[in-house]
């Protein structure tokens, strides 16, 4: 995989197990049983991110429903989801509830959407419109910030599962009006 499309200030980026858009960005595996890994982007340190849109893609060969995880059983620990520095986490965003189903998807962010094409796997995509708020999420390389998707269940059963940011890109965003952790 290349390094994440930085078209000028337009930011297109994977979250990664590394970060920075390269590495292993496909979450279709087991992380149960001590396995667990994070799926996060980071700004390199001199650069800052004002993502606006997080896309998350379920596929699965399985029956979707809401009760459902994909279309494998709900998860048994869940998805959290953090804004972390180099000191630690500095929001947590699932903090009541980590998200087990694809129904709680749809219960934290704005809008999910539910494909199927007749034959072959089911698709729902979930997207997470931080810019709806009229902001965005600023992650400030200098400050090790970053936003991470931390799984600790099986989830080989899917066919496809990912997180992907769209926004900008740039060094400083002082006259920019966005929400900052």
């Amino acid at each position: 995989m290349t390094a994440p499309i930085d078209a000028g200030c337009m930011l297109y980026q994977f979250l990664t197990v590394n970060g920075d858009g390269t590495g292993t960005f496909e979450a279709n595996a087991d992380f149960s049983g001590g396995n667990a890994d994070e799926f996060f982007i980071q700004p390199p340190s001199n650069k800052i991110f004002a993502i606006e849109t997080i896309a998350i893609t379920i596929q699965d060969n399985s029956k979707i429903s809401a009760d459902k995880y994909g279309g494998i059983t709900a998860l048994t620990n869940g998805i959290g989801i953090t804004v972390e520095d180099s000191g630690g986490t500095i929001l947590d965003i699932t903090s009541r509830s980590a998200i087990k189903t694809n129904g709680e998807w749809a219960s934290y962010f704005n809008s999910m959407r539910s494909h199927t094409f007749g034959t072959g796997d089911e698709l729902i995509v979930i997207y997470w419109k931080i810019s709806d708020t009229g902001r965005s999420l600023f992650l400030d390389g200098s400050k090790g910030e970053k936003l991470v998707f931390s799984l600790s269940d099986d989830f080989s059963g899917l066919t496809e599962h990912r997180f992907f940011a769209h926004g900008a890109t740039g060094d400083d965003f002082q006259n920019t009006p966005g929400f900052h952790v």
